[in-house]
């Protein structure tokens, strides 16, 4: 049976440590490829490291960027699955007027 609070402390866990491995490899990915690219570019052109450490703090911006989109992407998921939830909820909440002998109105304020 598959878990579908979101404020569960499993699904937490595992949404932190999916946004942690996320950020920390699309970091590494950009980093080594500034690296690579600086490194083959300073070996072609007899220069010592200026294009490595020129394209390593360029590769900054992008790797806090992308960062910054994977974490809003992952608050804004956990935003829609509570409000599912808490829709299912007050779906599942709803009482029949007959039953109870108040009158609910759209508005959810209960008549007597």
């Amino acid at each position: 049976m598959k878990n579908k609070d979101p404020n569960s402390t499993t699904k937490s866990f595992t949404r932190m440590l999916l946004v942690s491995l996320g950020s920390g490899l699309l970091t590494l990915v950009v980093a080594g490829l500034a690296a690579f690219i600086g490194f083959t570019i300073d070996r072609r052109s007899g220069t010592d490291l200026r294009w490595t450490l020129i394209l390593l703090i360029g590769s900054m911006p992008i790797s806090l960027g992308g960062a910054y989109l994977i974490s809003r992407g992952a608050a804004r998921k956990l935003k829609a699955e509570q409000a599912a939830l808490e829709e299912a909820e007050e779906g599942a909440n709803e009482e029949e007027p007959e039953e109870s002998g108040e009158q609910v109105s759209p508005s959810g304020v209960a008549r007597y």
